[in-house]
């Protein structure tokens, strides 16, 4: 492996752990990400709670 695959695989790496550390504090805020229509998930998301007022209304 040469300097230049080297280089390559550090920034997979970086990206890789870089992800994963935005994903642990997003989720540790509370701003978790939300899988479509939040059914599965359980979480009171934006989305289901506009839903839940527009169909109150």
């Amino acid at each position: 492996m040469g300097l230049f695959d080297y280089i390559l695989l550090f920034i997979v790496a970086a990206c890789l752990a870089a992800a994963v550390i935005f994903i642990i504090r997003r989720k540790k805020s509370g701003k978790n990400f939300c899988c479509g229509s939040c059914d599965s998930c359980g979480l009171n998301c934006r989305k289901k709670q506009t839903e839940e007022k527009t169909n109150e209304k």
